[in-house]
């Protein structure tokens, strides 16, 4: 068997792709082929044809509903019976011709039949709710319309996992070993309520690699390709769950499915406009008559078009965002690289496609882009800096708006009044950044700080020059236990794919007191969405990996600490804890990797 190890930049083949545009070019002219095609089957339909099969569907029932669906029905066959050798072309011939496929004629001919039958059988439900709610409310069949969307694809995800992916492959529990115990070990460091990491048999089918986090609440789980789970290394591997980690952390399913059902909603409020003004012009009984569906097919299909490039903004910032999450969490940017050297030679995909390619078509960023982020990660990292500091401090403190210097002086004051309450002179400040927030405290008070970016410390050190500062991490620091009475983390452990090792590195370290703050959720985001903030994000700011609300925070908490006061600061949060002999943790201890150490270098002014 061949051994395994990890790929860098310069090991992409080169051949493969040069047959990756190829394979790229034709899949490119096959979904304008489709998209035509498709288009202009439902034009010739709208006169002629429309209303014969709608005089077809009324003559075998005297029951509309039954009229909808056989018209629905027919409307599909038809299609895919006219236009069946352009699907098989690209669903079997291409993919066999450029090594992609392992599927059989009749394997592929089964999961088309499994995939009519599901589209029949979904589209049925959908049309039918459409057509009775547009004739019993038909000014607002479009707002509920678009709530049934919205409760029926939260079903369908929750489903997806136990009804859905069997039909189409095995799904398996990945097999015990070292694999599945880091697998495991990681999926907990990160908090996570996923159940289960499980393997599907990509390999009867293709030869391509694929992993994803599917299913909600109880069925929510990660399932890796064995294409994938056969041919990585262990640390590439766990660089492929951390991103999906990375999208349950970011909450991606959840935003996915309330951006795509905002999206039909909007599609269905242009289609009400659309049928009202088209139906009478084309010589429909109504907007919702049956014949009309073609003329709804096309207003959807038309909005669907148009705005998928806009769906793929957004899903392109979440999937950067959970390469961010990986490359922070494993902190083996090497490995993030080989993988995406396999992927692009394994899948044949295009490293460096055409930016409007990327942009109408992509909904993950380009290969080449992600490569580059983990060599900026990795340079990052050999620099000593934090590949994603907190320059937002600048915008936070310096921002001239006044009502965000009122927000910024309001948190500080219940700073001040919290560190009073501790009776305290004495405190440690981790992570630090430019040290702001030591500059408005009271200047009788001894504080140190801490930060893991040196030129962050040295801008600190300028604003406060009778302190002391380390170069460290906050989930690493160079002080003996207890050596604080009184420990500051502000706006600290959302920047951290896993707070618990500086929970637990707090806890440590103070003998009494912390003070902790983070983003009080939702109306952070709430806030920049008002003032035009991070839209792609939904408000998120791009250098946050979590997004806590209040309960959630104090539950994280109370496994460290007793909570003595919780005082709120929109859009902060922030508590008053006390370091407890019941709490010792309430997660394992993790291991500190080397690349945490810190480099016990102190920054400080010499009289």
């Amino acid at each position: 068997m061949e051994e395994k190890s990890l790929l860098t930049e310069e090991e992409i083949d080169l051949t493969r792709q040069k047959k990756a545009k190829e394979y790229a070019c034709l899949r490119h002219r096959l979904l304008l082929a489709d998209l035509a095609s498709g288009g202009i089957y439902l034009l010739a339909f709208l006169q002629g044809p429309s209303q014969a099969l709608k005089a077809c569907s009324l003559s075998l029932t005297s029951y509309p509903f039954l009229a909808v669906a056989f018209y629905f029905w027919a409307l599909t066959l038809i299609y895919g019976v006219l236009f069946s050798p352009l699907e098989y072309y690209g669903g079997f011939i291409l993919p066999h011709r450029y090594g992609l496929s392992t599927q059989t004629r009749k394997g592929w001919g089964l999961d088309r039949a499994k995939s009519l039958f599901l589209g029949l059988l979904l589209g049925t439900i959908t049309l039918e709710v459409i057509y009775y709610l547009w004739q019993a409310f038909p000014s607002l069949w479009w707002l509920i319309a678009g709530l049934f969307i919205f409760f029926l694809t939260t079903l369908l995800t929750n489903l997806a996992p136990l009804l859905v992916l069997p039909l189409f492959f095995r799904l398996t529990p990945l097999p015990e070993g070292e694999i599945a115990r880091r697998l495991t070990d990681l999926a907990e460091r990160a908090g996570t309520k996923v159940r289960g990491v499980f393997t599907i048999d990509l390999s009867s089918k293709t030869r391509t690699a694929n992993a994803a986090l599917i299913g909600l609440g109880n069925t929510r789980r990660i399932v890796l390709g064995n294409t994938l789970y056969e041919g990585y290394t262990t640390d590439e591997m766990e660089t492929i769950l951390a991103h999906e980690l990375g999208h349950h952390v970011h909450g991606d399913m959840a935003r996915g499915i309330i951006l795509q059902s905002a999206f039909i909603l909007f599609g269905f409020y242009l289609t009400h406009g659309a049928l009202n003004w088209g139906a009478p012009l084309l010589g429909f009984e109504a907007p919702h008559d049956i014949a009309a569906l073609p003329l709804f097919a096309l207003s959807m299909g038309l909005f669907l078009v148009i705005t998928t490039p806009l769906c793929n903004l957004y899903y392109r910032s979440w999937e950067e965002a959970a390469d961010r999450y990986a490359l922070e969490m494993i902190r083996h940017p090497e490995a993030f690289i080989s993988v995406m050297v396999k992927l692009a030679n394994q899948n044949l995909a295009e490293v460096e496609p055409e930016p409007w390619v990327e942009f109408l078509l992509y909904s993950h960023p380009a290969i080449g882009k992600r490569i580059k982020q983990g060599k900026e990660f990795k340079k990052a990292m050999a620099g000593c800096r934090p590949p994603y500091s907190r320059r937002g401090n600048y915008q936070k403190y310096l921002n001239p708006n006044p009502l965000q210097q009122y927000l910024i002086r309001r948190f500080h004051k219940k700073v001040g009044e919290l560190v009073k309450e501790t009776g305290t002179m004495r405190i440690l400040d981790a992570g630090c950044g430019q040290g702001f927030t030591i500059e408005r405290l009271d200047s009788g008070l001894s504080i140190q700080g801490v930060d893991n970016d040196l030129s962050s410390l040295m801008e600190a050190r300028e604003r406060s020059p009778n302190s002391y500062f380390y170069l460290s991490d906050v989930r690493d620091l160079p002080l003996a236990s207890q050596a604080f009475p009184l420990i500051l983390c502000l706006e600290v452990l959302e920047h951290l794919p896993d707070p618990h090792p500086a929970l637990e590195e707090l806890r440590r370290v103070t003998s009494s007191h912390c003070l902790i703050s983070v983003p009080h959720d939702p109306f952070f985001r709430l806030a920049n969405l008002l003032r035009g903030k991070n839209w792609r994000a939904w408000g998120n700011d791009p250098e946050h990996i979590h997004n806590w609300t209040a309960r959630e925070f104090i539950r994280l908490l109370e496994g460290y600490f007793e909570i003595e006061k919780v005082v709120y600061s929109f859009p902060w949060v922030m508590a008053l804890c006390r370091k407890g002999q019941k709490n010792s943790g309430s997660q394992p201890p993790h291991p500190h990797s080397p690349l945490h150490r810190s480099l016990l270098l102190h920054v400080h002014s010499e009289a």
